[in-house]
């Protein structure tokens, strides 16, 4: 599959059309597979999820104190929950990664 498809696919699975399609084909490439590669917009993700989760959750939960709220935003942002949301969307096929890092 070429990337321009992976990007068609990948738009129409999380049901967004990106504007600018060269972000998003940097956010899909690993740092395996190219000098250019998308650790810095995944610094930013860390940060905007992070903000957006806090937000729900504020906004939801007015009833739960700090600690309760950082309870659950912990286990929201945490590898495990996030590696089950790529799984289910099946992140790994639209994942641009080197030759040394895909497993046999």
């Amino acid at each position: 599959m070429n990337i321009f498809n992976k990007i068609f696919l990948l738009e129409k699975k999380i049901e967004y059309n990106f504007k600018n399609k060269n972000l998003l084909l940097l956010s899909i490439i690993h740092k395996s597979f190219s000098h250019i590669n998308n650790e810095k917009l995944e610094f930013l993700g860390d940060s905007i999820l992070n903000f957006i989760i806090t937000n729900i959750l504020y906004n939801e939960y007015k009833n739960l104190n700090e600690g309760e709220l950082t309870y659950i935003k912990s286990i929201l942002v945490k590898s495990n929950t996030l590696l089950k949301i790529a799984n289910n969307i099946k992140m790994h096929e639209y994942i641009l990664i080197g030759k040394c890092e895909k497993k046999i």
